[in-house]
């Protein structure tokens, strides 16, 4: 079952309680209920991989983080809204964005801004390790606070996933739940990048694709210690040199780009409370030779140990 908490009541007290269940969910932000009003807010999580979804409906809010919030943000999350009921309206540096419902809107969180609902509403918010997130999108492509106003297409598609993902995820087998992440991270990257063939020269576009394609080629073999970059070369019928350029040109290796993206779904699964693997078994189902090398690179990556982060991901789990 997806982890709950419901909260309600007036005055500062509620809006606390909401605040904490907020930034421990997705990073520290401040709540603002509307004045005069009981508040109301019901907030139901599901991890799925690395990524997590959660619906939320509350009456009015505003949410506001701040640049000192943003210094206490250890690791990189962006989240993507979409409102189900009601409307949003969203300030991210320069951007003002109205969000109405059959739209989605794209959060940074490494960024101030403020998202105000001035009605009852329902969200689906889909939170994506940055990590993760820059392995799927087209070189040059960043992710950034904006409305997507096109329920159909790829956009269409993608939340039409994102709702069936989370009406269902409580019954996925936390083993081939990262292949559904994966899936939902595919869709968004296309939904994201629709419309903009028309800029690219025909090369950038060309090794772009390849380059896709390279990425997806690994993503399927992400368990496998023994990849190498012939063996990706060959399956995506390119020679290890041009494979290596692609790499390169994006700043990054094939090496480096692969364990970041291990890394990644391991975490994810050390955040699932229904994963009762032994680390060991973690290790070795995304790729690592044994448990001392995951470890050792864990801790590289995220600054503690991958029991450090089971534990806390269980405390969170029994508090809720």
């Amino acid at each position: 079952m997806p982890n709950e908490i419901v909260t309600r009541g007036t005055g500062g007290a509620a809006e606390r309680e909401w605040e904490r269940a907020i930034s421990a969910t997705y990073y520290l932000q401040e709540v603002r209920s509307a004045r005069g009003r009981d508040f109301h807010g019901r907030l139901a999580v599901q991890a799925v991989g690395a990524v997590s979804l959660s619906r939320i409906v509350s009456t009015p809010v505003t949410y506001r983080r701040r640049p000192l919030q943003i210094a206490a943000h250890a690791e990189g999350y962006h989240l993507v809204t979409i409102p189900l009921r009601g409307d949003l309206f969203f300030e991210q540096e320069a951007a003002r964005a109205h969000c109405p419902a059959q739209c989605f809107l794209t959060e940074r969180g490494d960024l101030p801004y403020e998202l105000h609902q001035p009605g009852d509403n329902e969200l689906l918010v889909v939170r994506l390790p940055e990590s993760l997130l820059d392995g799927f999108l087209p070189r040059g492509r960043a992710f950034q606070g904006r409305t997507i106003g096109r329920p159909v297409g790829f956009s269409g598609l993608f939340m039409d996933f994102a709702r069936s993902v989370m009406a269902n995820a409580d019954g996925l087998d936390p083993v081939r739940a990262p292949v559904v992440a994966r899936q939902l991270m595919e869709l968004l990257a296309l939904a994201l990048s629709e419309g903009d063939r028309g800029t690219e020269s025909g090369e950038s576009a060309v090794a772009a694709a390849h380059l896709r394609r390279i990425k997806a080629a690994i993503r399927r073999r992400l368990a496998d210690p023994d990849l190498t970059p012939a063996l990706i070369a060959a399956e995506c019928g390119l020679s290890v040199r041009y494979l290596h350029r692609l790499f390169a040109a994006a700043g990054t290796t094939m090496g480096r780009w692969t364990i970041e993206q291990r890394l990644t779904e391991a975490d994810g699964a050390l955040r699932d409370p229904r994963r009762r693997t032994s680390l060991a078994m973690v290790a070795l189902s995304h790729g690592f030779s044994d448990q001392s090398q995951f470890c050792r690179h864990y801790k590289l990556r995220f600054g503690r140990t991958p029991g450090e982060t089971r534990a806390e991901a269980a405390a969170a789990a029994g508090r809720n």
